[in-house]
C-alpha cells in the first residue's frame, strides 16, 4: 500500500492502483510503465500534497520542494541532462492529474525550464532554430497567461514584431527573437509588476502552485458540484512532472 504522505512517486515506484492519490493520468502512466510501454521518464506529486497545500494557506511546503529537487536530480541522472543547464538542458512537462477529468483545472504546461541560456543550449546541439525559438515564445506566452494569470491581450501589440522576426530568423538573425522575448517580459513587468521567472526551479514552483490553486478555481468547484464529484471520488489533484523529449523537433544538418 502507498504511504499517503509520501509526496512523490516515480512511474516505476509502485504497482498499486490508487487513482485518487495519483490521478487518472498518473495511474495510466504507472500501468503503462509496468507493461513496458514507452513513456516519458517522470514522477507524480500526489493529490495529498494538494490538500496539504491548502492546509498551509496555499503555500507549497518546504519539505515538498526539497523532495521535488531530489526527484529532479534523479531525473537528471536517468536522462543524462541537467535542469537549467546551458549545454545539455533538461526540459519538463507539468500536467494536472485529478482522479476524474474536471473542467477548470489547469491542464498542461510545456517547455518548462526554457530561458535565454537553455534555449541556446538546444541550438548548440543543432536543433532546428526556428522550432526552438518558437517553443520559447510559446512558453513565455502560455506561462504568462496560465501560471501568472496575465491577460493574453498584453502581447497583441507585438504581433507585427513577431511576424518580422520570422523573416529575420531565416536570414540568421536569431538575436531578434531574444529582443522580442525581452520585450514580452518587459510588458509583463510594466503592466503587472511581475518579474517573469528565468530560474527553472522558480518556474516549476510557480507551475505546481498554479495547478494546485486551480483545484479550487470557481469553474472547477462548480463543475464538481454539477456532476456530483465528491471528495470520496476526487480530493485534490496530483501533478505529473516528466521529461520533454526534443528529438521530435528535428536537427539542423
Amino acid at each position: 500500500m502507498e504511504d499517503k504522505y509520501k509526496p512523490i512517486y516515480f512511474f516505476n515506484d509502485t504497482d498499486e492502483k490508487n487513482k485518487k492519490l495519483f490521478g487518472e493520468k498518473g495511474t495510466r502512466l504507472i500501468e503503462m510503465t509496468r507493461q513496458g510501454s514507452r513513456v516519458p521518464t517522470g514522477f507524480i506529486v500526489t493529490s495529498a500534497m494538494c490538500l496539504l497545500f491548502y492546509d498551509n494557506q496555499e503555500k507549497l511546503l518546504q519539505f515538498l520542494m526539497g523532495e521535488i529537487q531530489a526527484a529532479i536530480r534523479k531525473l537528471e541522472k536517468i536522462s543524462g541532462k541537467i535542469f537549467g543547464d546551458s549545454e545539455n538542458p533538461l526540459f519538463l512537462s507539468v500536467d494536472s492529474s485529478p482522479a476524474v477529468p474536471i473542467h477548470g483545472i489547469i491542464d498542461n504546461i510545456l517547455h518548462l525550464g526554457v530561458n535565454d541560456s537553455t534555449v541556446l543550449g538546444l541550438i548548440k546541439r543543432k536543433y532546428d532554430q526556428h522550432t526552438v525559438w518558437e517553443s520559447y515564445l510559446r512558453f513565455v506566452n502560455s506561462f504568462s497567461t496560465i501560471v501568472l494569470g496575465i491577460s493574453v491581450d498584453i502581447f497583441k501589440e507585438i504581433k507585427e514584431d513577431q511576424q518580422e522576426i520570422h523573416h529575420n530568423l531565416l536570414n540568421g538573425k536569431q538575436d531578434q527573437y531574444l529582443l522580442l522575448i525581452k520585450k514580452m517580459k518587459s510588458l509583463i513587468k510594466e503592466q503587472y509588476n511581475i518579474d517573469f521567472p528565468n530560474d527553472p526551479y522558480k518556474q516549476l514552483e510557480l507551475a505546481i502552485s498554479a495547478i494546485f490553486k486551480s483545484w479550487m478555481r470557481k469553474t472547477a468547484v462548480e463543475y464538481r458540484l454539477q456532476y456530483g464529484i465528491t471528495k470520496e471520488i476526487a480530493d485534490g489533484t496530483a501533478i505529473i512532472v516528466s521529461e520533454m523529449v526534443y528529438d521530435n523537433i528535428g536537427k539542423d544538418n
